[in-house]
């Protein structure tokens, strides 16, 4: 039962740092991309995506709603910023993948990483936010999707797939894009609360 209490409350506390992280990312890909392509300026071979995002949207959004009422026969999608409010974190992330080569380095830059490990902690957070918001297990796993450890990042070792590199990710990107300690906070606080659990199925390295 403790290990199944521990559980939920780490999806919970992983889901908080993804939420922020979220935002930020689909802020700053809307407002870079819009910058070099246009307001419209959607790449090509996402669009077929977006189009299915967009009229699932549209049956439920009110800004959507809005927008088709006044601009649906003048534009078949809707304008960087609100396209990102309705659209999947997987559709986010092929986003980044298809969008100019500027764009990708200068989101990648204000992280202060490079961009194939952009893309590969996108990847990080679209399947951890997917086992958070499924209830799936999130303590004592192997994740399908290992992060990428910066070469500086040490005591990983062979554990990078496992919650701890998760958790190492979420802390690393709250703290480039704000501030982390609130967080960290909240996530010292859930191991002091279950202190029986143990460190070693997250990962922990032993120092």
């Amino acid at each position: 039962m403790r290990a199944y209490e521990f559980d939920r409350d780490l999806r919970l506390v992983m889901f908080g740092a993804i939420a922020e992280i979220e935002i930020f990312f689909r802020g700053r890909l809307s407002y870079l991309a819009s910058g070099e392509d246009g307001i419209f300026g959607f790449p090509e071979s996402v669009k077929p995506r977006l189009s299915r995002e967009y009229s699932a949207a549209n049956k439920g959004e009110q800004f959507i709603k809005h927008f088709v009422a006044k601009y649906g026969d003048e534009h078949d999608l809707p304008p960087y910023w609100m396209m990102v409010e309705c659209a999947t974190m997987g559709t986010i992330e092929l986003f980044y993948q298809k969008v100019s080569p500027s764009v990708r380095t200068e989101v990648a830059s204000e992280l202060g990483i490079k961009v194939l490990v952009l893309k590969n902690w996108l990847s990080v957070l679209r399947v951890a936010r997917n086992a958070c918001c499924h209830h799936s297990r999130v303590w004592n796993r192997t994740w399908g999707v290992r992060p990428v450890i910066p070469k500086d990042w040490k005591g990983f070792g062979s554990s990078n797939g496992k919650t701890f590199a998760v958790l190492s990710v979420l802390y690393y990107l709250l703290d480039a894009i704000g501030d982390a300690a609130p967080w960290k906070k909240k996530f010292d606080g859930l191991l002091g609360e279950y202190g029986d659990i143990d460190l070693d199925k997250l990962g922990f390295p032993e120092n």
